[in-house]
């Protein structure tokens, strides 16, 4: 009874991390201005060529 019990919470807790990941992955964009994701990446490629 116990151990189902505990699967069933690990899976609850998956679900609503998951949920929380999706919906920050959608509204990314309206978060941040492309200009600012732009510096963003090309600072990212300058630290990664060196």
């Amino acid at each position: 009874m116990l151990s189902g019990d505990f699967v069933f919470d690990i899976s609850l807790l998956q679900t609503i991390l998951f949920a929380l990941f999706a919906i920050m992955t959608l509204f990314q964009g309206r978060l941040f201005t492309m200009s600012s994701m732009f510096a963003f990446i090309s600072s990212f490629f300058r630290k990664s060529k060196m």
